[in-house]
């Protein structure tokens, strides 16, 4: 009943539009599907819309019985796919799996370079909820859903950086021409004259060791739809990989190929595990 309530008259219009051509075999518009597949969405993780902003909504939901707030996007937008990659498809479960088995499991210090709206950040929380966690996210519209799903979860221990990952120090900017061209699948480009600063990882251990007296990462998870090239081939990562407990990263071969990168960290003491599209390397010294 929530859920109908906070629909407005034209939503519910369209749905009911939509049914309809469903069920007389008409073609239905993309728009239509969309707005379906976000009510399915709700129905199926007994949601309920707790607040309809201009740009987005605030939902309720359950996520194996713990209570979850998400400010989504309605439309043409990636973020109930990224729900559905994380929290169904449980992407990650298996890189916290093996880092609970090798590793000590407190106070971790976590970088999420790729962070999105944060829902891999509030996975992460559900596991290590003692963490740091460093979110990286260069996207405004993104950082913005970002930093509001951490406040609607009261989530604490997160650093947040409008940046982008790269292997130097410079002004980037982003690309919206990657795979399917939503939220999930911008990419950076260095750019002089961009409006989104680089970030590094020596500028991330540098932070950690004169702010936190910590001198690792204990779990770096990386997507960036296509940068990892630049840190490979530049050698920046490889600089720090004595640094990183473990890596987390989803490769895109359009850019640089998963043997090359595996090689790379076979060399420097890592053994790797798959998890569907996530690669996962642990450093075995």
């Amino acid at each position: 009943m929530n859920l109908w309530r906070l629909m407005s008259f034209k939503l519910i219009f369209k749905l009911i539009i939509y049914y309809s051509k469903r069920l007389l075999k008409i073609r239905y518009t993309q728009d239509e599907i969309l707005l379906n597949n976000y009510y399915d969405f709700l129905i199926k993780n007994n949601g309920i819309i707790l607040k309809k902003k201009k740009r987005y909504f605030i939902c309720k939901l359950y996520w194996n019985k713990q209570p979850l707030k998400l400010a989504l996007r309605f439309g043409k937008h990636s973020d109930l796919y990224v729900y559905e990659q994380i929290f169904e498809n449980n992407d990650y479960s298996i890189a916290i799996e093996k880092y609970k088995e090798f590793f000590y499991t407190q106070d971790l210090i976590i970088v999420d370079a790729g962070a999105n709206i944060g829902l891999s950040v509030l996975y992460f929380k559900k596991f290590f909820p003692n963490s740091l966690i460093l979110a990286i996210e260069p996207s405004y519209d993104n950082y913005l859903l970002l930093r509001i799903n951490m406040y609607i979860n009261k989530i604490h221990g997160i650093l947040f950086f409008r940046k982008a990952l790269w292997y130097k120090n410079t002004l980037c900017s982003i690309l919206t021409d990657f795979r399917d061209q939503l939220d999930w699948s911008m990419r950076i480009t260095e750019n002089k004259n961009g409006n989104i600063e680089a970030i590094t990882l020596s500028d991330i251990i540098y932070l950690l060791k004169y702010k936190f007296n910590k001198n690792h990462i204990d779990f770096l998870k990386i997507d960036i739809e296509g940068a990892e090239k630049e840190l490979f081939i530049s050698g920046a990562i490889q600089d720090h990989l004595k640094d990183i407990r473990m890596l987390v990263m989803e490769i895109h071969e359009e850019f640089i190929k998963k043997n090359y990168i595996n090689k790379i960290m076979c060399d420097n003491n890592f053994f790797t595990c798959e998890n569907g599209e996530t690669s996962i390397y642990i450093n075995s010294i």
